[in-house]
């Protein structure tokens, strides 16, 4: 009975972990810009304004970036929680689960290292954030591979020993069977044989795509690389701008130069927009479900597509912010831009979009003319917008009286909101912008939404508002929303533990009364039964106790049986006692359960120059270079232990040698020549600065062909510009076993015949693409990647509907 319960607890799992999808770049906004002022936004990174509330309460909130984040960091996480889960099983039932291991423990570091690494767009959130669901499904592949493996070796030795005792029955009572007749025994047999054969199904063929959904994935596939160049070019012009607004402090004249590159940055992009209009009228062949379904076409990609050329179509987000960036150093020029941008947002025909963006618009001119930012207030169709951005005008309000206008008029928009709970978030919103500019009145404003608040009819729906009165006024009455927060149900556990968490990080807290909120908070968490939300909250306490009181951390740490959360919290605790404590935060460094991450501490705290103690940083050298010999992939390998050799050869001279000698050793067993070539010429220039005279030896073991290849690759970059048909034969003729040269040298080509010959450039782009995925993780992949990209999304733009239906 137990191995059939072991059965279907897998399968279980394997359903759990398949029933979280890939979120679609296109179904929500690419950045939190999009719908707020930089002023308002809270949190420069997306996925940390994740961690203050759980995904279901995100999920209600207007901010598109904010749901995409919490999405993204969920499912991720969640399958993080269930592969750790999975193969702490396997480990204790005595299956070898170091490989799976070391390969989740550097999904782990990556996923660590996305959460804090201050990504600002929901469109790179969510392909990082796929790239490492996609590793985590093929670690469970392989852990239900080893699972099935062993369970069908078992199975096949009991049917040894039940073969074995039927052939000692057969031959003991033979003489019996004989009673039964041949024709007996032959139907036996027969019968058997096609029991036999109906246990051994073959295996099944895929189902074909028809021409049709071949054609939308394609373009759903260029229309999302192309909005994501877009994005990432809005994303350039906005950095720019803020660059500029730096340095305008040190030389006013010299930044308006790149104040008005900025803007024509934005533009720019902005009319490349244009181009991917042509996939509506595709898209406008499936109206409804039944057309899609006639066509044999998934109807979930027609509407992925429709949305991915929606949230692009004439946006203004990125005019809006550069012009902001402008307007605080150079408010004249500033505002010419925002009058600007204010008459393109006016243009957009979608109004949902037009409301979202005169809401940030209202919000930008805020500072710098109220009754500007009133009209355009009064100009947002949406009341729930219209009402927030009137709230936010009040906090930006130079005279008390008009902040209490503008407050009374939020009151009347939001109480025209006809859904109850959107209502009930405006009002929450209204309630604690008042409370920050009339706290003599925040008892009234507070008891208004709260009456509001009790009317909802739905209880969760109620629960889920009065979570949002908590978080949003712990900063503002500190007070009031702990006794809220006391009237939570005991069964709301994930609510509590969000909330005693939220007010135990408001500003200003004694540092005794935190640490009470906090342990209150861990007690709750323990109550989820979602394991992911209750591992994220006792990670988030533990990350704050490393803050005030780090032997509470290491309690907390006994507490979580996740090696990711428990490896986050000490690697932040290490970081915290790196300056003040380093042969401390050596120790907990060394207590990282992941080893990726504990590598990754470790050559930080090498890095950071911890030199107190010569023989606690020997035997860290070691332990780091043992484990970066551990990994498995040798092109990884080797870039790992060349950047250990430069950071310890940086300390002490000499120390270098034993990771470079390892990583020139490691890539013997790069199988690709090219890949194998770059890691040398890395390793060259990493060995120049201690030993010059053995870079020539180095580079000695390039192998020829790819010197040749590079040549060819150079021959092809100077004959593209006069004659590109002889080049593109050039960049043909390159083997395939050069994927990164032959990609090279193939964009070259299309990158000169785009205009004379678009239908040959994009063919060539097609082939570059699939050698990129050839290509090994790195820079070398990025750089050639994202040209490919754009260059292949602008000519399917630009090839018109007809062609893109003839496509197979």
């Amino acid at each position: 009975m137990k191995f059939w319960l072991k059965i279907l607890s897998a399968g279980f799992l394997g359903v759990t972990i398949g029933a979280f999808p890939a979120i679609a770049q296109g179904k929500t906004a690419g950045y939190c810009l999009e719908c707020h002022s930089s002023k308002s936004i809270p949190d420069s990174s997306l996925s940390g304004m994740t961690s203050d509330r759980s995904v279901y309460l995100a999920k209600l909130d207007p901010c598109p970036g904010l749901r995409s984040a919490s999405e993204e960091t969920y499912f991720t996480g969640t399958r993080m929680v269930k592969i750790n889960e999975i193969l702490q099983t396997l480990a204790s039932e005595g299956w070898s689960m170091e490989v799976l291991e070391r390969k989740a423990d550097r999904a782990g570091e990556s996923f660590s290292r996305l959460k804090s690494g201050g990504v600002t767009s929901t469109g790179e959130l969510a392909r990082e954030s796929s790239a490492l669901r996609t590793a985590l499904q093929k670690i469970y592949d392989q852990t239900v591979q080893t699972r099935a493996e062993s369970d069908r070796r078992w199975l096949i030795g009991i049917g040894v020993l039940c073969f074995i005792v039927l052939l000692a029955l057969l031959g003991v009572g033979f003489h019996k069977l004989v009673r039964m007749g041949r024709v007996g025994l032959l139907l036996l047999l027969i019968g058997g044989n096609l029991c036999l054969a109906a246990c051994s199904p073959g295996p099944s063929e895929p189902l074909k795509k028809s021409p049709a959904q071949e054609s939308l994935d394609q373009s759903l596939s260029v229309a999302g690389q192309a909005a994501g160049k877009i994005e990432e070019g809005f994303y350039q012009s906005i950095l720019l701008a803020r660059m500029a607004r730096g340095w305008s402090r040190v030389d006013p004249g010299a930044t308006e130069k790149a104040f008005q590159l900025a803007w024509k940055m934005a533009l720019a992009h902005r009319q490349d927009m244009e181009k991917l209009r042509s996939f509506k009228e595709e898209v406008s062949r499936y109206p409804d479900r039944s057309a899609a379904v006639k066509e044999k076409v998934n109807y979930d990609t027609v509407l992925d597509l429709r949305d991915e050329l929606r949230n692009v179509d004439s946006r203004t987000w990125a005019l809006r912010a550069v012009a902001e960036e402008w307007a605080r150093a150079d408010e004249k020029n500033g505002r010419e831009a925002l009058e600007e941008a204010s008459r393109k947002t006016g243009e957009i025909k979608d109004p949902e979009i037009r409301d979202r963006d005169l809401k940030s618009l209202a919000e930008a001119w805020a500072p710098l003319d109220e009754n500007r930012a009133w009209v355009i207030s009064g100009s947002i169709a949406d009341p729930f917008l219209k009402s927030l951005a009137l709230a936010r005008l009040a906090l930006s309000a130079r005279n008390r009286d008009k902040a209490r206008n503008f407050l009374r008029e939020a009151w009347e928009t939001a109480q025209s909101i006809s859904s109850p709970y959107p209502q009930a978030q405006a009002l929450a919103r209204i309630s604690a912008s008042a409370a920050r500019v009339l706290p003599q009145e925040k008892k009234s404003w507070a008891e208004q939404a709260m009456t509001r608040l009790q009317k909802l009819k739905n209880p969760m729906l109620r629960e889920a508002a009065l979570q949002e009165m908590i978080l949003l006024w712990a900063s503002v009455d500190g007070d009031t929303a702990e006794r809220w927060a006391g009237e939570l149900k005991p069964e709301q556990a994930e609510a509590r533990a969000y909330a005693f968490l939220q007010l135990a990080l408001r500003p200003g807290i004694p540092r005794e009364k935190a640490k009470t909120l906090l342990f209150r908070a861990l007690e709750e968490a323990k109550q989820i039964p979602d394991a992911y939300e209750s591992a994220k909250i006792m990670s988030r306490v533990g990350n704050e106790f490393a803050k005030v009181d780090p032997p509470s951390a290491l309690v907390v740490v006994q507490q979580i049986r996740d090696p990711f959360y428990r490896s986050e919290i000490l690697s932040r605790m290490a970081e915290f006692l790196l300056r003040k404590d380093p042969p401390r935060a050596m120790d907990l460094a060394g207590k990282i359960p992941l080893e990726t991450m504990r590598a990754a501490a470790l050559v930080k705290i090498i890095g950071q120059g911890a030199r107190e103690d010569r023989w606690k940083m020997l035997s860290l050298h070691q332990e780091t270079f043992q484990a970066a010999q551990a990994i498995p992939d040798p092109y990884t390998r080797s870039l790992i232990l060349i950047e250990l050799g430069k950071e310890w050869g940086g300390m002490e001279k000499g120390k270098e040698i034993g990771p470079l000698e390892m990583a020139l050793k490691t890539t013997e067993a790069i199988p690709n020549l090219s890949a194998r070539a770059e890691v040398l010429e890395i390793l060259a220039n990493a060995w120049k600065p201690f030993q010059p005279d053995t870079v020539p030896v180095i580079l000695s073991r390039i192998d020829p062909s790819v010197t040749g290849v590079k040549k060819t690759v150079a021959e092809v970059r100077l004959w593209a510009k006069t004659d590109p048909a002889k080049a593109g034969k050039w960049a043909e003729s390159i083997p395939d076993s050069f994927p990164y040269e032959k990609a090279v040298a193939l964009k070259e080509v299309a990158a000169n015949w785009k205009k004379s010959q678009p239908k040959a450039a994009l063919g060539l782009l097609k082939k570059a693409l699939q050698l990129i995925s050839l290509i090994p993780e790195g820079a070398r992949k990025n750089r050639i990647a994202a040209p490919c990209g754009i260059y292949s999304a602008k000519g399917r733009a630009t090839s018109g509907p007809e062609k893109t239906r003839s496509r197979p």
